[in-house]
């Protein structure tokens, strides 16, 4: 996903837009655990409100709520702590990370699957008739998305592709360590 908006340079100190690549990759893992921590309350919430009869249909947008509002204030708080994290590193620390993101192909193949995971959620979502329903539950919808795809990603990766060996680059100009057998 990074590695086909940002073009990735041949050297870590040459990375451009470090800082928007390093906060945009830790604040995509910030929505996924967000994600998972409201579907937690969200489950849980539902649980407690099924004792009360609640109809099945509003006991879903209640998980998607939880799901899509933990969603957002994932990558909200984890966005905001990769800067307080950084904050007295050097410029090249950025782009050493970020370099070493674009250049890490399991990754690239991680996020690929998991924003067309997103994408397929909220558009199922959409489809579905939830249009008129507001940001939470297409929030909850893409994170569900993105959480199913990641899982199909795993999966595929144990069963289908069984080298995880197979999509890493060679070691690059500044020397990214070969993965160890």
């Amino acid at each position: 996903m990074l590695g086909a908006i940002f073009p990735h340079a041949e050297y870590a100190e040459d990375q451009l837009r470090y800082k928007t690549i390093l906060t945009a990759h830790v604040g995509y893992r910030g929505f996924q655990l967000g994600a998972i921590l409201g579907a937690a309350t969200g489950v849980g919430r539902a649980i407690l409100l099924r004792r009360k009869s609640i109809p099945t249909p509003i006991l879903r947008i209640v998980v998607l709520n939880s799901i899509g509002v933990g969603s957002v204030i994932g990558l909200g708080l984890v966005s905001a702590f990769v800067h307080v994290s950084m904050i007295r590193r050097e410029k090249i620390e950025w782009q050493d990370r970020s370099w070493r993101l674009l250049a890490n192909k399991p990754q690239e193949e991680v996020d690929n699957w998991t924003v067309a995971g997103s994408i397929v959620g909220a558009t199922a979502f959409a489809i579905r008739g939830g249009r008129s329903a507001g940001w939470k539950p297409v929030m909850g919808a893409a994170a569900v998305g993105n959480l199913t795809a990641l899982g199909a990603l795993m999966v595929w990766r144990m069963v289908v592709r069984k080298d995880p060996q197979e999509n890493i680059r060679p070691s690059g100009p500044v020397g990214i360590p070969k993965a160890v057998s």
